[in-house]
């Protein structure tokens, strides 16, 4: 059976090729990000999740994966920050509560340890 990780792999060039043809296909964009994700490459997914949500800035999934790849980087500040804009345009998703809870955890700990 094939593993997650995998199967996002396999879909990559697809996800590029759409891309190619349309480049501000924001699905195909939001897809290429969740493939970056799943393997590790939260930089990556970064880039192409923020992309995603300029064109489609009420797109919840976007929010709640771009604040995940901050989260993965340590960037407690933009965890928060996209969470919170997650959260101001999907008062009802319950993703952006739990990454502020955990951004803001870090951040205090960051400030009693004391390296912000």
């Amino acid at each position: 059976r094939q593993g997650a990780a995998d199967r996002w792999q396999n879909a990559r060039p697809f996800f590029e090729a759409a891309i190619e043809r349309q480049p501000t296909n924001s699905n195909a964009l939001y897809l290429l990000g969740m493939a970056a994700l799943f393997d590790d490459r939260a930089d990556e997914a970064i880039d192409l999740l923020s992309k995603s949500l300029l064109m489609d800035p009420d797109f919840r999934a976007g929010y709640v994966n771009l604040a995940i790849g901050y989260l993965r980087l340590g960037d407690w500040g933009s965890a928060l920050e996209v969470s919170e804009a997650g959260l101001a345009r999907h008062p009802d998703a319950p993703q952006p509560h739990y990454h502020i809870g955990v951004a803001a955890c870090q951040l205090a700990l960051g400030v009693i340890g004391g390296s912000p």
